[in-house]
């Protein structure tokens, strides 16, 4: 059992509210890509070294040893070194999977090798990753599937497809809330139900209906009744529940084995779960177990050895032991010049709303009129620089003076002290 860790405050950088919030995504192959609030992007290696800062407008996660990234409103792919590979020219493009991704061109999708070459052509009107060899698509709004050649091996005829998992894939005919599961021939081999389904995970799949989370095995029985409030797929064994407010997790036989007793939690992974308990993020073992106390103000599960976690706005990763493995004031020192740049962008947002919100209540002291709503009730009488306002202050009278420099539009909280009156901040 590991020993809970104490996180020592005192290292993080003081943070304030409007300081730029550190974010981060999950390690893939090897490589986090973070950001200073929406300001794009730097890539950090697994020791919190910043690898290459990047040039771009947006960028997503690595897969298959690449990312996608957005320059000029065009989107094309970096690898680990930050170098583009693929010339941005894409309306739009997904992540790899299975060594090609699905790119937007002329308003129509195709995909693309690692190489960059459009080895399907841009035909469709919609496009899934491929999963199992076959890809979800969309002609004239109907889903069917492709194989990695292009050849439609099943052909669109379904409102809805997903993609497969375990030999299945969920579909829907027609908009009547019914979803079956067909093989990869297109056979029909768990018949539609009055049920919304999720993919199948580790043999069973969760289903919902009259608002309760069940789980069906591959043959479509029901093996675990829908009883739940909410529910997540099966990982390594478990499958986190809720019910009235609280969340555990069941076994593959439907059995409470972790009491509900948490706010909310994540599945297993690595042989752990985020879970939040009086508002704070921590990490169970599978006896349910605490073995990383609730600490945090947000977590996820564990990928690639290391669980993405924010303490006081600003991301940091843990080890499966518990201890920082990239300390929030490490990313955030490799961020130094995304952080200014955001905190810069930040202070201009707010002085241009302050100008604009300024501009607006000089407008309406210029224009106040007896009868006219102010945040103290309504003007009674105006005299120049003063106008008399409506507002029962306890032993001070319902009427009152106030200068009209200092009188806003109602919305405005109205205060008075002693009987003086407050101007809002």
């Amino acid at each position: 059992m590991f020993a809970a860790i104490t996180l020592l405050l005192g290292l993080l950088l003081t943070s304030t509210a409007n300081a730029a919030s550190i974010h981060a995504d999950d390690y893939s192959d090897g490589i986090a890509v973070v950001r200073a609030d929406d300001e794009c992007c730097a890539l950090i290696d697994k020791t919190g070294t910043q690898v290459v800062a990047l040039k771009f407008d947006d960028a997503r996660s690595f897969s298959d040893g690449l990312a996608a990234v957005k320059t000029s409103g065009k989107w094309g792919f970096i690898n680990a070194t930050g170098r583009l590979v693929i010339t941005p020219q894409y309306e739009y493009a997904f992540t790899f999977k299975e060594g090609l991704a699905a790119v937007k061109r002329n308003g129509k999708w195709g995909f693309i090798n690692k190489t960059g070459r459009m080895v399907i052509a841009p035909q469709f009107d919609e496009p899934d990753s491929f999963s199992e060899g076959l890809a979800a698509v969309t002609m004239k709004g109907k889903k069917g599937f492709i194989d990695k050649t292009g050849k439609m091996v099943i052909k669109p005829q379904f409102n809805f497809a997903d993609e497969f998992k375990e030999g299945l894939a969920r579909v829907e005919l027609n908009d009547n809330d019914e979803m079956g599961f067909i093989d990869k021939t297109g056979t029909m081999v768990i018949a539609p139900q009055s049920y919304r389904a999720q993919s199948f995970r580790e043999g069973l799949a969760l289903v919902e209906t009259n608002d309760k989370g069940g789980f069906v095995d591959k043959t479509g029985k029901i093996v675990i009744s829908p009883q739940f409030d909410l529910a997540s797929d099966f990982s390594e064994g478990l499958a986190a529940v809720s019910m009235n407010g609280k969340a555990g997790f069941i076994d593959t036989s439907g059995r409470l084995v972790i009491a509900l007793q948490f706010e909310k939690t994540y599945s297993f992974s690595m042989g752990f779960a985020a879970v939040r308990k009086n508002d704070k993020w921590g990490f169970i073992d599978k006896a349910g177990t605490m073995v990383i106390a609730p600490q945090f103000d947000d977590a996820v599960s564990f990928s690639e050895g290391l669980a993405r976690v924010k303490i006081e706005g600003q991301a940091g990763f843990i080890n499966l032991q518990g201890q920082w493995a990239i300390h929030p004031g490490t990313i955030r020192k490799a961020m130094a010049k995304y952080v200014a740049l955001a905190d810069q962008k930040k202070a201009n947002q707010l002085a241009h709303k302050r100008a604009e919100q300024q501009k607006v209540v000089a407008a309406f002291r210029n224009k106040l009129r007896d009868g006219d709503e102010t945040n103290c009730g309504p003007v009674i009488e105006s005299k120049g620089k003063l106008v008399k306002v409506s507002f029962p202050v306890a032993d001070y009278g319902n009427e009152h003076w106030i200068r009209r420099d200092q009188i806003f539009p109602s919305g405005w909280g109205c205060r008075f002290l002693n009987g003086q009156y407050q101007s809002p901040q």
